[in-house]
């Protein structure tokens, strides 16, 4: 049998992507995420001459770039290349070469610790050049050059943008939901949204350091301008009703909505957005309710017609409460915080085999008063071993967690559901390895 040289003509495109991917690093977020420049395709280059415009190609169609990385030089020692100087350097690159530009599809781009305001310029200029780019996550924003980093976004044809911006005591402008709502009309291919604004988790800074400078009555009309927009999901600040009413109008097709609201005017505005996305909402998570908060009783619950594709849902009493359940016929992960009347009620009626969907559940047990006497102690212990018990009939992981034990891990599932597979990190291709963030 004759020996065949391979051309990188007998090889699909396809399969060539699929070979070369596996030398990429995948960016995932583990406690930080890490700027680095793909170096594991640089090999590539110098192999086969065949194969360097799809090497090429994948080099700058995902750049990752502002983390410090550390090498070994020819002669074994260490030596730092600063984010600072790979941006600087991609940031000359592009500009004087149109084609490698051309083939940036998506960035991911932070700012150094000792910040800089030509830092900030300079990845504002990577985005205004690489104009086919489709995705960007752009980590840390300078106030002061929000209105420059708007324009910048605003021109680009995106499909995909994550947002980060660190806490700030200052009262400089900054970026706010109002903005981020107003830019999504630009990008009429936007499938999927999400942004940290402040520090994550609600109740972990005071908002009102925070003047909103956008006017939240003076939203374009755009009726259905994103179609395709999927996922959205804000951090560190809260929606407001007029949000809320504009996010429904021009994304009807939403599958999965991750917010704050503000506790006492969101509940009409709630209840609309939620009739809007009945028929695609796939998961739902709405925090910055306590679960004791008064509401007259026509407010709440919010949910109170079917969703019919609702999977996965975490809100507290009272926007959402057991009878409302019912509603859920689909629903398979809950994440419930609530009074014991709510739990007494929950556990009821998975007893009587309600909720035939459900896999896992956790519940978040409060109290109205400051300390709570012996009795109601005892009770709350009670309540998390008669979940235990009608969850293990129907073969439901539980976590159930109250103010006087950290966790309660019920039928020994101590896996947080939040985590999979693909948010576990891959190891850096740095020669030096390091403890400390790179």
């Amino acid at each position: 049998m004759t020996k065949r040289a391979v051309n990188k003509s007998d090889i699909p495109t396809e399969v060539l992507d699929r070979i070369f991917g596996h030398c990429e690093r995948h960016y995932r977020y583990v406690g930080w995420f890490h700027f680095l420049p793909k170096s594991r395709l640089h090999p590539l280059l110098l192999i086969c001459k065949r194969w360097q415009n799809i090497a090429e190609r994948r080099l700058y169609m995902c750049v990752s770039i502002g983390s410090d990385r550390a090498v070994r030089d020819k002669e074994g020692n260490r030596v730092s290349i600063t984010g600072r100087h790979v941006c600087e350097r991609f940031c000359d690159t592009v500009q004087n070469n149109p084609r490698i530009a051309s083939l940036v599809r998506e960035l991911h781009l932070s700012l150094p610790l000792e910040l800089e305001p030509e830092d900030f310029k300079t990845r504002i200029r990577i985005v205004n050049i690489c104009k086919n780019v489709e995705r960007i996550h752009f980590f840390d924003i300078l106030p002061s050059l929000v209105d420059d980093l708007k324009e910048a976004l605003a021109k680009a044809d995106l499909v995909s943008l994550h947002l980060t911006a660190m806490p700030d005591s200052t009262q400089e402008r900054r970026f706010s939901p109002a903005m981020l709502l107003k830019l999504l009309p630009s990008w009429p291919r936007i499938e999927s949204v999400s942004a940290t604004m402040g520090d994550e988790g609600i109740g972990t800074v005071t908002y009102d350091i925070y003047p909103d400078e956008e006017d939240d009555s003076d939203f374009p009309p755009a009726v259905g301008a994103c179609p395709s927009l999927r996922a959205i999901s804000i951090e560190g600040d809260y929606f407001k009703p007029s949000h809320l009413r504009f996010l429904s109008d021009i994304a009807p097709n939403l599958e999965s909505v991750e917010f704050n609201v503000q506790t006492e005017c969101c509940n009409a505005a709630l209840r609309e957005s939620l009739q809007v996305w009945s028929l695609s909402l796939k998961s739902l998570s709405i925090s910055g309710y306590l679960f004791n908060t008064p509401f007259p009783e026509d407010e709440c619950p919010i949910i109170r017609s079917p969703l019919p594709q609702l999977r996965f849902l975490d809100m507290s009493a009272p926007l959402v409460v057991p009878s409302a359940l019912r509603f859920l016929p689909a629903l398979e992960t809950l994440l419930f915080h609530g009074g014991y009347s709510h739990c007494a009620e929950l556990a009821r009626l998975i007893d009587n085999g309600k909720m035939q969907s459900l896999t896992k559940l956790r519940v978040g047990l409060g109290w109205s008063e400051s300390e709570p006497p012996e009795s109601d102690k005892e009770k709350c212990f009670e309540m998390g071993k008669e979940l235990r018990r009608v969850c293990g009939k129907r073969n439901v992981s539980v976590q159930f967690r109250n103010r006087f034990t950290t966790s309660t891990e019920l039928e020994g599932h101590s896996e947080e559901w939040e985590q999979s597979e693909e948010e576990a990190t891959e190891p850096s291709d740095n020669d030096w390895k390091s403890t400390t963030r790179q």
